[in-house]
């Protein structure tokens, strides 16, 4: 089982994680967007999932040697902002590779997988790991992170990490 683990990590760290970094970027940056501009730049719109009333969601499984789905969330009301992205990786060791490479190290103060960084239309996100999965998200207005302790970011707190231009 070890050797298996091992073998596994060191095919991660061997695989060019350049066109799943791209892949990530290119999600986070469409936070914020409309929902309309958002489908817009898309050719297959992802599956609705209608059971959420405060939000809309959808999900599109993927074709990717990095990336397995993609979840998306938006807001619930007025021109539905995209404000939350879930991404599912492969496995665990592939999010933690190309999150590495992506993100550096956790940067969020206390809180050990999370990071904060500033993200498109010059948005504040926190994004977070667990498992397989990366979540990308930001407090819009009409969003159920609007009031979430995990989004109050101290005042003096220097945001250094953006998803454009890291590692």
């Amino acid at each position: 089982m070890i050797f298996t683990l091992v073998m596994l990590c060191m095919k991660v760290q061997a695989q060019d994680l350049t066109p799943g970094k791209n892949m990530v970027r290119s999600y986070i940056g469409e936070l914020g967007k409309s929902e309309k501009l958002f489908f817009e730049g898309i050719k297959e719109k992802p599956t609705a999932d209608t059971s959420f009333g405060f939000r809309r969601v959808y999900q599109a499984g993927l074709t990717s040697d990095f990336l397995q789905t993609a979840e998306f969330y938006f807001t619930g009301k007025g021109d539905y902002r995209l404000y939350e992205i879930i991404l599912e990786f492969k496995d665990k060791a592939t999010r933690e590779a190309i999150v590495k490479e992506l993100l550096g190290a956790p940067n969020y103060p206390g809180q050990e997988d999370h990071w904060i960084l500033k993200g498109p239309r010059d948005i504040t996100c926190v994004a977070w790991a667990f498992n397989s999965k990366l979540v990308v998200a930001t407090a819009l207005q009409d969003s159920e992170w609007v009031g979430e302790k995990l989004f109050e970011i101290p005042a003096d707190y220097k945001i250094t990490l953006s998803y454009k231009n890291n590692p």
